[in-house]
């Protein structure tokens, strides 16, 4: 399973969906029989556009949380 968020963009300093991710993350939350990966996502299409190419083409995950503000 796949866990997103996103980083800052004008007017919002710290996107507190990364702060989500962040704590997921670094606290190793475990769900037995599951996987998960979590991570914090760029805000601009471009970066967003090169993360998904990257990230979806050589890996498939069963399920995807996009979180946003």
């Amino acid at each position: 399973i796949l866990l997103t968020g996103f980083g800052s963009f004008p007017g919002v300093a710290r996107n507190p969906t990364s702060l989500i991710v962040e704590q997921f993350r670094t606290q190793q939350h475990r769900v037995e029989g599951l996987e998960f990966e979590a991570l914090v996502l760029p805000v601009s299409y471009a970066g967003c556009d090169a993360w998904i190419r990257e990230r979806f083409e050589p890996q498939r995950f069963d399920a995807v949380l996009h979180t946003g503000v």
